[in-house]
């Protein structure tokens, strides 16, 4: 994780991951890229994220 000016951001997740923790931190506000190259059709985990406090998903 990085610390951009207002909250955390998710550093890039590695393009051959497929599974993450089912939680994702309150402080975590960006998840710019945080899966860029990632051709996985799905991610388990990630579908129990709150993502209601995230600023940038792009």
């Amino acid at each position: 994780m990085t610390n951009p000016k207002y909250g955390l951001k998710l550093k890039q997740i590695p393009k051959n991951v497929k599974k993450v923790p089912s939680f994702l931190l309150k402080e975590i506000i960006s998840l710019e890229s945080a899966f860029k190259d990632n051709g996985n059709a799905k991610i388990d985990g990630i579908e129990y994220w709150d993502t209601s406090h995230i600023k940038n998903m792009y």
